[in-house]
Parts: C-alpha cells; sequence; structure tokens
C-alpha cells in the first residue's frame, strides 16, 4: 500500500522554511556548501598529519606551548568591560532568552555579577565537516568557545586547536554526571594524557529510528532495527523514498558497521547480538580495519535506493507531514518531534536499534585562538549551574550531562511526560551493552577510508 493510497487522505504537504517545527540542524537544507565540507575535510586531514603547514601570528603571552596555557598570565577583565564572546555552535541548540538579556541569561549574570557587558558573535555550522574547517588553518577563524562532538574535539586536541581548561575557574563540573566521563580509558575525551582537563560535556546522546506510528509499530521497528533501511516495504507500505539518513558521515558509516556485523554473526551460524565485547562480538562503530570499512559502505549502498536524501534538517517536519514514515534520527530530535508533553503528542516514536548504535556527547572546549579565556571559562560554568542546564534541557529534550540538573527536573506538559527518566533519553543497562561511544579514530583513517566511502554513499563516487 502507498501512504498516498492511505483512507485517511494524502498528507499534507511539507511547510515552508518559517513554517517548519525548529530542529537544531534544520538551517542546513538552505546551505549551498553540499559535499564541498567532506572533500575539504579531507585535505584538511593534512594539517593533523603534518603534512601541510602554514605560517602564523606569534602566540599570545599566555600561550606556552601549541594548546596549553599558563593561567597566571590570562586577562581578567574588570568591571565595565565590554566582551565578544566568538562562538560557533550547533543551530537551535539552546534559547534566544539565555543569550538575550533575560533573567536567566549569561549576559544578566555576567552583568549583575561583574559589571561586564557580553555580546556574541556566533557562527551556526551545518555539519562537523564544517565546523573542521573553521577551526582549522584552513578556516582561518578564531573562536573562544566552539561545541563539537567529543571524537571531533579528540582530533582537534591532537593537532594543537584546543587549549587546556582551568578546572578551578568551573566550580559547577562538581554537578557533572561521572558515568560519562574517562571515556575511552586510552584516551578520555575529556582529558590530555596528563590529566589536563580539554573539554566540558553539553548533553549527549543516542543516533536511532524515529518512526511515524500511524504506519509501523514498536514491534516491527524493534524486530528490523537498522535493517528497516533495507526494507521497500513494511506492513504492506512502501518504504521507498519514504525515510532518510542524516547528513553526518560517523552516524551514517556506524549503521553499515552495525549490521554488517549482524550479518556476519549469522553468517557464522550464531545467534547475532548487538552487544558489544566483552559481553558480545559485534562490530564498534569505530572500525578501523579496511575490509570492515569497504563492507559496511556495500551494505550501506544497497539501502541507498530506499532514501529520499542524506539530510540532518528534516527529521521533524518530514515525520509530522508523513513525507517520512522513518527517519535516522538524534534521540533528542526525536523528542522534539514527537512532543510527548504535548496534550496531543505527534504520532512519533524512537528505537535504539537491537544492532546497536552509539551514543555521543556535544563537547565544549575553547580554541587556541581564543582571545576572551576567563569569559569562556565562566560561560562554561554557567551552562553548568543545575537551574540553568535543567532549562536547556527542557528547550533541546537532550540527556543531560548534569546529574544535579537531572534531579530537579519534573514531569511536563499535559501528558506529565517524565523527561528525566524515560528510557529513550536514558537507557537502561541492559541496552548500554548495545551502545559505545564514538572516539577520534585518527587522520589518516578519516583521510583514507571514510572520506572516501562517505564521499561514494552521498555522490556515487
Amino acid at each position: 500500500m502507498s501512504v498516498n493510497d492511505d483512507p485517511r487522505g494524502p498528507p499534507p504537504e511539507e511547510p515552508g522554511p518559517e513554517a517548519q517545527e525548529v530542529s537544531r540542524r534544520r538551517f542546513l537544507k538552505y546551505a549551498a556548501l553540499g559535499g564541498a565540507g567532506t572533500a575539504l575535510a579531507a585535505l584538511g586531514a593534512g594539517y593533523l598529519t603534518g603534512a601541510i603547514r602554514i605560517g602564523g601570528a606569534a602566540p599570545p603571552p599566555w600561550e606556552v606551548s601549541p594548546g596549553v596555557v599558563d593561567y597566571s598570565k590570562v586577562p581578567i577583565p574588570g568591571a565595565g568591560s565590554d566582551v565578544t564572546l566568538r562562538i560557533a555552535q550547533w543551530f537551535d541548540y539552546w534559547p534566544g532568552s539565555f543569550l538575550a538579556d533575560s533573567s536567566w541569561s549569561f549576559a544578566t549574570y555576567m552583568k549583575d555579577t561583574y559589571g561586564i557587558n557580553v555580546r556574541y558573535q556566533i557562527d551556526y555550522f551545518t555539519s562537523m565537516e564544517e565546523l573542521f574547517l573553521w577551526v582549522s588553518p584552513l578556516g582561518k577563524k578564531e573562536y573562544d568557545v566552539f561545541v563539537p562532538a567529543s571524537e571531533l574535539e579528540v582530533l582537534f586536541d591532537h593537532a594543537g586547536w584546543v587549549y587546556n581548561l582551568e578546572e578551578d575557574w568551573l566550580p559547577n563540573l562538581t554537578h557533572l554526571d561521572g558515568s560519562l566521563l574517562g571515556k575511552p580509558a586510552s584516551d578520555p575525551w575529556e582529558r590530555r594524557p596528563d590529566g589536563s582537563l580539554r573539554s566540558v560535556p553539553y548533553f549527549w546522546g543516542t543516533t536511532g529510528i524515529a518512526y511515524n506510528t500511524d504506519y509501523l509499530d514498536r514491534p516491527t521497528v524493534e524486530g528490523l532495527g537498522w535493517e528497516l533501511f533495507w526494507q521497500p516495504d513494511v506492513l504492506g507500505y512502501d518504504l521507498r523514498g519514504k525515510m532518510n539518513m542524516l547528513n553526518e558521515m560517523r552516524d551514517v558509516l556506524l549503521i553499515g558497521f552495525k549490521q554488517a556485523g549482524w550479518n556476519g554473526q549469522a553468517a557464522e551460524g550464531r545467534t547475532p547480538s548487538g552487544e558489544l565485547p566483552p559481553d558480545g562480538t559485534q562490530w564498534t562503530s569505530n572500525e578501523t580495519d579496511p575490509a570492515r570499512v569497504k563492507a559496511a559502505k556495500d551494505l550501506l549502498l544497497q539501502a541507498r535506493p530506499n532514501l529520499f536524501d542524506f539530510n540532518s534538517t528534516n527529521v521533524i517536519p518530514s515525520l509530522q507531514t508523513r513525507a517520512a514514515l522513518a527517519n535516522h534520527s538524534w534521540s533528542g530530535d526525536a523528542m522534539l518531534a514527537a512532543t510527548p508533553d504535548a496534550r496531543n503528542p505527534w504520532p512519533i516514536d524512537y528505537v535504539i536499534p537491537k544492532q546497536g548504535t552509539r551514543w555521543w556527547i556535544d563537547a565544549m572546549a575553547i580554541h587556541s585562538k581564543a582571545k576572551n579565556i576567563w569569559v569562556a571559562h565562566e560561560f562554561l560554568n554557567f551552562i553548568h549551574d543545575p537551574e540553568v542546564m535543567k532549562n536547556l534541557a527542557y528547550w533541546n529534550r537532550y540527556s543531560s550531562t548534569n546529574l544535579t540538573a537531572r534531579s530537579l527536573m519534573t514531569p511536563l506538559g499535559d501528558s506529565e511526560w517524565d523527561i528525566a527518566n524515560d528510557p529513550r533519553l536514558y537507557p537502561d543497562a541492559a541496552t548500554w551493552k548495545r551502545l559505545d561511544l564514538s572516539v577520534d579514530v585518527g587522520a589518516a583513517v578519516l583521510e583514507t577510508l571514510y572520506n572516501p566511502a562517505w564521499n561514494e554513499l552521498k555522490f556515487g563516487g
């Protein structure tokens, strides 16, 4: 059965940009970068491997070596100072009231506490590849704070593009969820080998499947998991051109890794499991074996005809308008689409696939070109005030990295949605066995394996 044959009638046309439900990735569809980011990111890898070097200005007095700060030399602005904080962030990852002159904004806090006037210069990036270009010497942009995925932040740090942090200036880090820290033990995302802090978490989430429950039910989606994207029809509905994958290389490749690993277990005569070592043998989302990367890519190419796009911004409107029946999605965007706190929630649900997936952290770091280092620390610390983080979680629907903030959350809306304990945002122990954290796989792997596979998936070679 085609969706257009549904007795409820055809789905409404997808609304124009001004009417769509806002997603933090929404405006990617309007960007003209297309696939240029991936190709340039491959070139940018030359900076990480040392193959490409450029000259630069003399380091500031507080920088004792690339990426290392002597905090006794960092200037602290006085009362009456005007500071422009330069930020690179995902679009719509915090409400305007957080930045503007509202009662709970950072600008109000700085004015009331220190007499400092803070303004912002914000660039909203549309993909990790784009942020890579901005932060690298190739992009020549300068920020005080940026918010990459943790695995990219580690890559930046290895390249000397991140400053170490002064923990004494970040007392609110005592509120962090310690279970999210120190991973992987060999190279923790938030700390350098010498133990110094290089980033702090913003929010975390998982990557899974958001789907329209008017057409697909939870047992069916859970039973198929990632295999759903290889199905031309399910439950009598034609899914060709009714599914979308995210426009993020690591998130797409992980689907191939997980499905290929699952298929491999079955081919060996074992009962497939999404559990990772030591509990199982499933592939991770960080595979670096060329044969496994090729297997994942080849499998994903088979699913490509069923997709209408690689797009990170239309997860919400395409599901709500029935333009899509199932989308590759981040957990928080799925919750924004479903609006479980509304009197009449949208018929949308979210599943963490049985084959497993990745969990990720969006990390906040200070660029090695930062000029306002002390104010940047105040910004990071302010975000982790429990009341502030609670309000931010209510806004963007992602999983809080702040335990105290989570304890302050109360059920929301007419449905009394328990946002602090929803298993779609905070998985149980059994589900955690199927989740692995994306890590830095290294510039060489990105340049020689991941980027070529991604280019072939998106553009045919």
